[in-house]
């Protein structure tokens, strides 16, 4: 899991999260209220959402984990937070 997704910065609008997060791979999507990011390292995939308000204010987020080898797969939640 990256580092800056130990810290991410709740309460504060869109402009910032993106600015210390980086590009999503929803950041053309507009029919979406909220980000995703990904994240593959090795047999992991790492996933963040973060949801906004309607005022564009970051309100929660989740991190999941995905383990996948030849014999099984395996998927959790690691943090979910929000207001």
């Amino acid at each position: 899991m990256p580092f800056k997704w130990n810290h991410i910065p709740l309460r504060q609008k869109r402009e910032v999260v993106k600015s210390y997060l980086g590009t999503s791979i929803t950041d053309q999507m507009w029919d979406v209220r909220g980000d995703i990011w990904v994240v593959r390292k090795s047999n992991y995939e790492y996933t963040l959402n973060v949801d906004y308000s309607k005022d564009t204010v970051a309100t929660n987020y989740s991190i999941q984990y995905q383990f996948r080898n030849s014999f099984f797969d395996k998927t959790g939640t690691l943090v979910s937070k929000g207001q």
